[in-house]
């Protein structure tokens, strides 16, 4: 009766809740996409370790998606807890989709993502590994993106958000696109990245990372070893980028075919990193001593 209102709106306010997910079915779910359709903004999904094949659609909510690596910080649960998208035969091929402006609250930490053949749209293929267009700004953490295929963004593929996707702490190897960005692909939209290594993915145009219209930063990454199969100069195995901004701090940009880097209307602001410019376009000036 002499309740406050701010009282009452704490006491009805619904608590973050935690379902797990495990494959033996002792958890409250065997499949990630239905834990998820039951959650609400603020809650966990604990996946258990094994191998879960599906595809996943966050469907705008913001909530987070992890591995046991969330509550023991033991690393094995990456590699051991894994969504595999290859089965799907269907045009929504994406490992992981977020499409309806998730925020920077919806976060996946923790796990492995492979198989994806990406979200078909008419001819094409789009983030076999991850989906990210709509003014969506998940943050991806600890998550091993790998053996993921599409046209663009074999790895990842983000396009018109508004807000920088955050990727940190994550590897992404061994991905194919038959055309552009085997590992990272970004258009219209920003991306703040770091202690990321982006390699061994390829390409036919950009093996390692495509980028266009975009301001972002790199800091503590590796961009190596990644190929693009044109033979041109232009078509970069490292980075390739039109009419962006890119800050690349304390990195390495190295070993890449069939070049490190080509920057069209682009500017490349290197400090404290190695970039290799024997067979990159234009020449960057790299500020501070390479690591």
């Amino acid at each position: 009766g002499n309740e406050s209102s701010k009282s009452t709106d704490v006491s009805t306010a619904p608590r973050p809740q935690k379902y797990t997910v495990k494959t033996d079915g002792t958890g409250d779910y065997t499949v990630i996409q239905t834990a998820i359709n039951a959650t609400t903004a603020g809650d966990t999904v604990l996946v258990y370790p094994g191998t879960y094949t599906e595809n996943i659609d966050y469907n705008g909510k913001n909530i987070v998606v992890g591995s046991r690596y969330l509550t023991t910080q033991d690393t094995s649960y990456i590699s051991s807890t894994i969504i595999d998208g290859s089965q799907s035969s269907s045009d929504q091929g994406s490992v992981v989709t977020f499409e309806s402006g998730e925020d920077t609250t919806a976060a996946l930490n923790g796990l492995t993502l492979t198989g994806g053949i990406g979200k078909g749209v008419t001819l094409f293929r789009y983030g076999g590994g991850i989906y990210c267009t709509s003014s969506s700004s998940p943050t991806i953490s600890n998550v091993k993106i790998q053996n993921n295929t599409a046209t663009h963004g074999a790895g990842i593929f983000v396009e018109s958000s508004d807000t920088p996707i955050r990727v940190t702490k994550s590897l992404i190897k061994d991905n194919v696109a038959s055309s552009d960005g085997g590992g990272l692909y970004i258009s219209n939209a920003d991306a703040t990245i770091s202690n990321t290594l982006i390699n061994d993915n390829t390409a036919k145009y950009s093996g390692g990372i495509w980028i266009s219209g975009s301001i972002s930063t790199f800091t503590n990454m590796t961009i190596s070893n990644n190929i693009a199969l044109n033979a041109l100069e232009t078509e970069s195995g490292g980075l390739w980028a039109t009419s962006s901004t890119i800050a690349m701090v304390n990195s390495i940009l190295w070993g890449n075919s069939q070049s490190q880097y080509f920057l069209s209307g682009s500017s490349l602001n290197a400090s404290y990193s190695l970039v290799d410019q024997t067979s990159g376009s234009p020449t960057v000036t790299i500020n501070g001593t390479g690591i």
